[in-house]
């Protein structure tokens, strides 16, 4: 995302550098008339900017390239300590809800053990160990992690997100919870197709952009866990884009936050049981197919075993876990 951003931004810069200096034979006023019709750019000294500004722009927490930034005056090595600590403090307390709440639960899975009953109180186990691993990765990442790195670099706009908990509808939830990314889209993405497809078929526009997102988020799920299952993918490309249609835009309904809410504590929930699910169905279960294709075909679904007292303890265990929340 990073090395797009560059390269669009400067992109038409090094184009008009081409352009002018390609061109021997036209005068100084002919050659500063043409770069004034050139979209507004100045007259670059280089057809790229200087390698600090790149590098600098690589660790800085932000996806759009420019020139320069706001800079503050100094680096509080204190506040970047903190920061560091709770990062750490909150990548080990996720760890323990994964230890707590999926081991036990999930690592002697065989098929014959989910009954709908099962599958039912295992979503219901994992909706508030799901919501505290987002509320982790919110604070830990979008907090701790990027105004470490943004006072380091003395990166002045620490803007990375805004008020995602009062959300009514899931566009102010998809536009508040990421600024960083969300205006990466809406810079490269939104844009361009809005330009493309016109005002009227706007909607193409967001679900290009809604679209993209969740193929990047399951891209780096299935490069995590080491295999293809797009829980991910169907709640974000297809039922959030359908509830987003459903609810109104602006609404001071605190029923429709609440809508939020619930839907993200379920949604997380099944996304913990079901990729718990999978994963230890690889664990624990033998290939269906062989060769690339074991990659996207779930295992869990296939998985046959038929050990009873695997049945029983599991069974136990979902259960006992169930109400040790």
């Amino acid at each position: 995302m990073k090395s797009h951003a560059f390269v669009r931004e400067n992109a038409p810069r090094a184009i008009l550098y081409g352009q002018i200096y390609s061109q021997k034979d036209q005068t100084e006023n002919t050659t500063e008339n043409k770069s004034n019709n050139q979209q507004g750019y100045s007259i670059p000294q280089s057809p790229c900017p200087e390698f600090s500004k790149y590098i600098y722009f690589i660790f800085a927490p932000t996806l759009i390239y420019r020139d320069s930034y706001p800079r503050t005056s100094s680096i509080r090595w204190n506040y970047v300590i903190t920061q560091l600590t709770q990062f750490v403090a909150s990548t080990f307390f996720g760890y323990y809800l994964f230890y707590r709440f999926c081991l036990p639960v999930f690592r002697y899975f065989k098929s014959e053990h989910v009954t709908v009953k099962i599958f039912v109180l295992s979503i219901l186990n994992c909706t508030l160990p799901g919501a505290l691993l987002l509320f982790c990765a919110f604070y830990g990442f979008l907090h701790c992690w990027l105004n470490a790195f943004a006072e380091m670099l003395r990166f002045a706009d620490r803007q990375f997100y805004l008020d995602w908990w009062t959300a009514t509808s899931w566009s102010a939830y998809y536009r508040k919870w990421n600024i960083v990314v969300h205006d990466w889209l809406y810079t490269y993405i939104y844009r361009d197709c809005h330009k493309l497809f016109g005002v009227k078929y706007r909607l193409v526009s967001m679900y290009a952009v809604i679209f993209l997102s969740a193929c990047v988020h399951e891209y780096i799920l299935a490069l995590s866990f080491g295999y293809f299952y797009p829980v991910l993918f169907l709640q974000f490309a297809i039922l959030g884009f359908i509830a987003m249609l459903i609810l109104p835009q602006r609404s001071p309904n605190i029923a429709f936050n609440i809508f939020i809410w619930t839907s993200l504590f379920v949604g997380l929930g099944m996304q913990m049981c079901l990729y718990s699910i999978e994963w230890y169905a690889r664990q624990n279960c033998p290939r269906v197919v062989n060769g690339p294709l074991d990659y996207f075909i779930p295992r869990s679904f296939f998985c046959h075993d038929g050990n009873d007292t695997l049945t029983i303890n599991t069974k136990s265990s979902i259960t006992n876990s169930h109400f040790d929340i």
